[in-house]
């Protein structure tokens, strides 16, 4: 019962993030609001006690596998390969730079073992693509600068836990096994990639014969294609875990399985067109949850930690130190973005304050508890870290803002979509005066167009419930009747967008959205009739 309350309460606390940022918060990002609902149920008693401890390992395998697997199906697989140089400059070069830096001025700033001192540095090195998007809310990033950060976030977990384990191992025996480092790197990056790309490969031909006996029911739009959406939420899951299992990179081959099921679905997207929405609004909707889920866990950790007196009690030393790690990997990331990357300096300047961290490297902290760390270093290793994360979203959430241009707000465009949707259903309302319409049927076409612009009263919605429930099914003819002021409705709808398209170029992307619903509309009729 414990792990259900547990589970009820992330799902709501993330529910509610949603809810609060939609409905009045719209310049804040969603994941910040997550953060305040994780730093609420922390503390207040009752909620924290049902929440259970943290579990790195249910953490890694059931949220950020699936959320890379996801933002690898985001990515085209030749882009990828088009930048197979820079991914490896950025998570295995620039990595290698800050971990020798950061160790070494930890070293000689604080006075610590090299060996403490390079374990702190390699937490700090992964990335959290979630995280950038949130202190990136309401600005314009550059193109190039989106693609150099989704790219190192998706590889670079593989390189911090890889350095970790190192720094784990010259803490207990006092050395550095450089050859087996390098082996060990080399067989979890590579094997991960291959057993992604094997177990990938191997469910896509699965769920390609599943697709064409799907495309071979009777009614292919009455089957919601079960067995697909099953296999493909558990994907994930199979791939970290079986990869995991044989001791390689199950980070690097979630996104490596990611990458294929991008290209499986640009060619299966006809197969069945409807399965084929379902899966991407599937896909969206557990993106959006996963990614609060994360931001809520990392307010409970975070206020947990600070709360936990066996952590705090003593020395301020982490609090300079957290400082400490973040501005020496923002110079390495600034130099190695100018000089490695050939940037622009005001794109290295982005790159440098985009790398932001999240839950991943609490997620590596925890995994040194294992390993018997003395507790004055295990709780310095997690204050420290946690003072990264903190200054890595604050830091750039102020400078963005001031760096770069602004962004067109969430309000502003629901405002843009709302205008443009009024003048849609007015432009329909217009052109069904014109023809005959008979009396009953206008009376449900006219609830109908009021309905797409969510001015539906409770009275209006409490009578259209009562009139439907006593209504008589209609005869053939009539249903047939009805479809046809439906298809001339959508279609006027449909027209007048294309018309507002041509004459205004920059209502592109609302006439898109609109025109999404429409379609979407439209085909919910006909499955109906």
């Amino acid at each position: 019962m414990v792990s259900i309350a547990n589970l009820l309460i992330l799902v709501l606390a993330t529910t509610m993030a949603l809810v609060i940022q939609r409905g009045w918060l719209h310049r804040i990002a969603v994941n910040y609001i997550a953060l305040a609902m994780g730093i609420l149920i922390a503390v207040i008693p009752w909620l924290n006690h049902h929440v259970t401890a943290f579990n790195e390992t249910v953490f890694m395998g059931g949220l950020v596998a699936p959320l890379l697997f996801f933002d690898g199906k985001e990515m085209r697989l030749g882009e990828v390969r088009q930048q197979v140089k820079p991914i490896v400059g950025m998570t295995v070069v620039m990595a290698l730079l800050a971990l020798l830096a950061t160790g070494f001025t930890l070293r000689g700033v604080f006075g610590f073992s090299l060996p403490l001192a390079f374990l702190l540095a390699a937490i700090s090195i992964p990335t959290d693509a979630t995280a950038t998007g949130a202190v990136a809310q309401g600005v314009q990033l550059p193109p190039r600068a989106v693609l150099n950060l989704k790219l190192e976030s998706l590889f670079n977990d593989a390189s911090g836990l890889i350095l970790m384990s190192m720094a784990l191992e010259w803490f207990h025996q006092g050395e550095i096994n450089y050859q087996g480092t390098a082996w060990s790197f080399v067989y979890a990056a590579v094997g991960g990639v291959i057993f992604g790309w094997l177990v990938a490969w191997g469910l896509l031909v699965v769920r390609h014969h599943l697709h064409n006996a799907d495309t071979n029911f009777t009614n292919s739009l009455a089957n919601n294609g079960t067995p697909v959406k099953v296999l493909l939420l558990l994907t994930p899951f199979l791939v970290y875990f079986g990869a995991e299992h044989f001791h390689l990179s199950g980070i690097i081959a979630v996104v490596v399985a990611g990458l294929v099921g991008n290209t499986e679905d640009e060619r299966n997207r006809l197969v069945n067109p409807a399965l084929a929405y379902d899966n991407q609004r599937l896909i969206a909707s557990l993106q959006e949850l996963m990614n609060g889920s994360v931001f809520v866990i990392l307010g409970v950790v975070l206020v947990r930690t600070i709360m936990n007196d066996r952590i705090t009690y003593g020395s301020w030393t982490w609090i300079w130190v957290g400082i400490v790690l973040y501005l020496v990997n923002l110079v390495i990331r600034l130099g190695y973005a100018k000089w490695g990357l050939h940037q622009t300096m005001s794109e290295a300047w982005i790159f440098a304050f985009g790398g932001v961290h999240g839950t991943v490297t609490l997620a590596l902290v925890m995994m040194t508890e294992r390993a018997q760390l003395p507790a004055q270093w295990f709780n310095l290793l997690i204050m420290a870290e946690s003072v990264l994360i903190g200054l890595s979203l604050i830091v750039p959430t102020l400078v963005f803002k001031w760096l770069l241009p602004a962004d067109v707000s969430e309000t502003e465009q629901t405002q843009e979509v709302n205008r443009l949707r009024q003048g849609m259903v007015n432009h329909a309302r217009q052109r069904l005066n014109e023809i005959y319409v008979p009396l009953a049927m206008r009376h449900r076409l006219e609830e109908d167009l009021t309905a797409q612009l969510g001015a539906t009263s409770m009275k209006n919605l409490a009578h259209q419930w009562h009139e439907t429930s006593h209504a008589t099914e209609l005869s053939q003819p009539e249903q047939i009747m009805l479809g046809d002021l439906y298809n001339f409705i959508f279609n006027e709808e449909l027209q007048y967008l294309e018309m507002v398209e041509y004459q205004e170029v920059k209502y592109r992307q609302v006439v898109k959205i609109l025109s999404q619903e429409v379609m979407l509309a439209a085909v919910v009729v006909a499955q109906e009739g």
